[in-house]
């Protein structure tokens, strides 16, 4: 049974994750840009197609979850067909966000993996820690907090080595929280906090 700390804990750690990863637009402003996305959308070629398909992948990521996944997995297949390694990798990384909002966290686990290995080939530091820290993140949140340590320790190497000190407090945030919630470590917690 989860103690109120606990649940206090997964509740901020959600936050954390959405504040982490949400896009500069506001709803009002995606609702009222979506028309004409949509119509671009069918004018669209190549490039520009893409990058309306992630757009309103987007824009609909705060509205629909399941229109945003249609967008993302026509971008998906987009960039797979292209061999855009970056933006399969990105679109592999919002898909996951759209299904960690729908508590789907097995399909969110799937789509990190698939990008994670994409990121690391690319050298692309942030897309590694950002998916190191999603990954430690779901599974904190289903309560495998000895899966979820090697991510959230790769995750603050990563952030360490790139000098990314954001990232670095909220992956330390959380493995502060995983020592809490394990070892029932308070100083330890209390150290990384």
């Amino acid at each position: 049974m989860k103690t109120r700390i606990q649940t206090f804990y997964s509740y901020f750690l959600i936050i954390v994750f959405l504040s982490h990863f949400a896009p500069t637009n506001l709803q009002a402003q995606n609702e009222s840009n979506i028309d004409s996305l949509e119509t671009l959308l069918h004018q669209s070629q190549d490039n520009e197609r893409l990058e309306v398909l992630s757009t309103l992948g987007n824009s609909y990521k705060y509205i629909n979850l399941d229109t945003a996944l249609i967008f993302y997995k026509e971008g998906l297949r987009l960039a797979q067909d292209r061999k855009d390694k970056q933006t399969e990798a990105v679109i592999l990384k919002n898909i996951a966000q759209t299904h960690f909002f729908k508590s789907d966290y097995n399909a969110a686990l799937g789509y990190l993996f698939s990008a994670l290995p994409i990121f690391e080939s690319l050298d692309d530091t942030l897309g590694q820690i950002n998916s190191n820290y999603a990954i430690a993140l779901i599974y904190y949140i289903r309560t495998q907090y000895d899966l979820s340590q090697p991510y959230t320790d790769t995750a603050l190497e990563l952030a360490k080595k790139s000098n990314n000190r954001e990232r670095e407090a909220a992956i330390s945030d959380l493995i502060g929280d995983l020592h809490f919630s394990m070892d029932k470590d308070y100083e330890r917690a209390l150290e990384l906090l």
